[in-house]
This record gives structure tokens, sequence and C-alpha cells, in this order.
């Protein structure tokens, strides 16, 4: 299996360029990650992403969109969310 880094940025830069996530949906992310520990990785993917009301590739270009903000981190293998209550 990718790492989960890898498996975020392989749709993203398209998404991006079509004008990027909505601000609704990126907020709905953010409450689903910080719901499940303010850590999104392999064991609650699945169910972070049915909480967020999304499939695989708008997540992928949330993460990108996250990290690059600075407001989340990409470690081996997990997401570390840095905002809604998350993290400093």
């Amino acid at each position: 299996m990718m790492a989960l880094g890898a498996v975020f940025a392989l749709a993203a830069g398209s998404a991006l360029a079509e004008g990027g996530p909505k601000p609704e949906a990126v907020d709905a992310f953010v409450q689903a990650v910080a719901a499940a520990g303010c850590v999104l990785d392999d064991s609650n993917r699945a169910g972070v992403l049915k909480a967020a009301g999304m499939g695989e590739p708008e997540a992928e270009v949330i993460v990108l969109v996250l990290v690059q903000d600075g407001r989340a981190v990409l470690e081996p293998d997990r997401l570390v969310l840095k905002t809604g209550g998350c993290g400093s």
C-alpha cells in the first residue's frame, strides 16, 4: 500500500487547478478529523470520510490545501491536523 501522503497527493493537482475545494467541504473534513482525535490514518480513514460526507478525491485535495496552509502536517502514514481545536 502507498504511503498516505502519496495517495492523497496523486489526484490533488488537477482538482486544485479547477478552483480547489469549497470552504464548506474543508470545514466538514476538519471537523471529522478533529472528532477522530486530530489524526487521519488508514485505521480511521473510511470513518472520517463518511463523517465528512466525501470520497477520496475530494479529501485528497483538501489534505493538500490544509498542508500548504500549515493547518495540517503529513507524517509517515498519517495526517496530523493543526487546526479545528487540534495541536498548536
